[in-house]
């Protein structure tokens, strides 16, 4: 073998060693790069509230969103209220999540039921997520605290500020299936400062369970059912009556920058505390309420 033979053949190795070098490296990184990168889970839900429960969805950093509930009165009077359109029960509110601190949002609401003022904290405590570290459900917890500024009805007696709080506390606990379906658990903690009676409870315990399921691109079916988890003998009566569960139907209705929710449902309250203490109408007793959320978001600043 020539010299000249003897350094391309070497020169040829020298190559050939190189590029499978190089491949084995790029192969190596990539495999590192993979092993390594988290999926987040989004959109679970398209709006804050199920329909009248909360979902473990926030607003995005430095968003603010603007919420309008409104709630019809219901069909049990039929034509003669036009199904409950002469009668109306609205609630606005604000929900805003913090700059560089995107897992903690607060709320404020104020309703026409009973002149409620409402506030609310949710803080995320576990993102779904998939690859290198891998989570099956989202997680939040929620603290709302409501105040009723109705006048006194016995203004000459002693009257306390703190007898017109009422408190509803939630761990939401929710799990996307697919891009069609996600279900949420929320266990749930009503406190009222104010009772009646000896033998009424000042704090009882509700589970609510609701769900979405996408069936356009849209459009998505959703639902809500909760319940007391106490006894109702002593859950804090109503104008007299006993509290019940809560049904609630819909559905949501994407429009560009809108999210638009319409419902059916029996709970016409729609502040926390109210939606699992102030129900009494039944849907067995044409006690349902047609009503819409309306779901606008307003950016303040660069979204990180």
């Amino acid at each position: 073998m020539t010299l000249t033979q003897t350094i391309n053949l070497l020169f040829l190795t020298l190559l050939a060693t190189n590029s499978f070098s190089q491949g084995l490296f790029d192969e190596l990184e990539e495999l590192t790069a993979d092993s390594t990168e988290i999926n987040y889970t989004t959109a679970t839900f398209k709006s804050t509230r199920i329909i009248n429960g909360q979902s473990i969805e926030a607003p995005a950093e430095n968003e603010l969103l603007f919420v309008i509930a409104h709630r019809f009165g219901s069909f049990a009077n039929g034509a003669y209220d036009l199904f409950g359109l002469d009668q109306a029960s609205i609630r606005t509110g604000f929900e805003y999540t913090l700059p560089r601190v995107d897992c903690f949002t607060i709320s404020f609401g104020r309703s026409t039921y009973n002149k409620t003022f409402d506030g609310g904290i949710k803080a995320r405590l576990l993102r779904q997520k998939s690859g290198y570290k891998n989570s099956p459900i989202s997680m939040s917890v929620y603290s709302n605290m409501a105040l009723s500024s109705l006048r006194w009805i016995n203004p000459d007696r002693i009257n306390y500020f703190s007898s017109r709080l009422s408190f509803a506390h939630q761990l939401l606990i929710a799990r996307k299936f697919s891009d069609k379906l996600s279900l949420q658990l929320s266990p749930t903690v009503i406190h009222k400062n104010l009772i009646k009676t000896s033998e009424e409870e000042n704090t009882y315990y509700a589970l609510a369970f609701g769900g979405r399921y996408r069936f356009a691109k849209r459009v998505a079916f959703t639902f809500e059912y909760s319940n007391f988890i106490t006894s109702v003998s002593n859950i804090p009566k109503v104008n007299g009556q006993t509290p019940i569960g809560t049904l609630s139907l819909g559905f949501d209705i994407e429009t560009g920058g809108h999210v638009f929710s319409l419902a059916f449902t029996n709970a016409k309250t729609m502040f926390d505390p109210g939606i699992y203490s102030e129900t009494t109408e039944s849907w067995a007793d044409k006690g349902v309420h047609f009503g819409f959320n309306v779901n606008r978001t307003f950016s303040l600043g660069k979204n990180n």
